[in-house]
């Protein structure tokens, strides 16, 4: 701990973050039950360091289990906005869209879906090169 500590002072003393507000946020969620100095204590900051950044994070109604169900739930929105986003691509925006467009989109969505979830994030070239051929097939297709 006293080497937490000591790094938080080099930092501010660098005019650098240390960190702590993300600790501090990780160890409400974790433990919702500890109080504000408990958590300062953990964290390596001041107890009125870790009210303000508690304070900032729970803002506007938003408490820890609201905060907790929406982390479970981003996967399945984030997953459900790409659906619509494929379902949305018919021949007229196949036209006006580049594949590069179409494809970026579908893989952005992927991969953040896949990176809530703590899966892996990297996309297979292939899946790729599929979705660009269909795409292809299906502007050629219209002409």
């Amino acid at each position: 701990m006293d080497q937490v500590i000591d790094a938080q002072v080099n930092a501010k003393a660098n005019g650098k973050t240390t960190g702590a507000a993300v600790t501090v946020r990780r160890l409400k969620r974790k433990y919702p039950d500890l109080s504000n100095a408990e958590i300062a204590r953990k964290a390596g900051c001041s107890p009125a360091n870790a009210c303000r950044v508690l304070q900032r994070f729970m803002s506007a109604g938003q408490d820890s289990q609201v905060v907790e169900e929406y982390r479970q739930a981003e996967a399945q929105a984030i997953d459900a906005k790409r659906m619509k986003i494929l379902e949305s691509i018919d021949d007229a925006k196949i036209a006006k869209s580049s594949a590069y467009q179409l494809t970026g989109m579908f893989a952005l969505l992927f991969d953040k879906s896949q990176l809530i979830r703590g899966n892996a994030t990297s996309i297979e070239v292939h899946y790729l090169l599929d979705a660009v051929e269909v795409i292809r097939e299906m502007r050629d297709s219209n002409r």
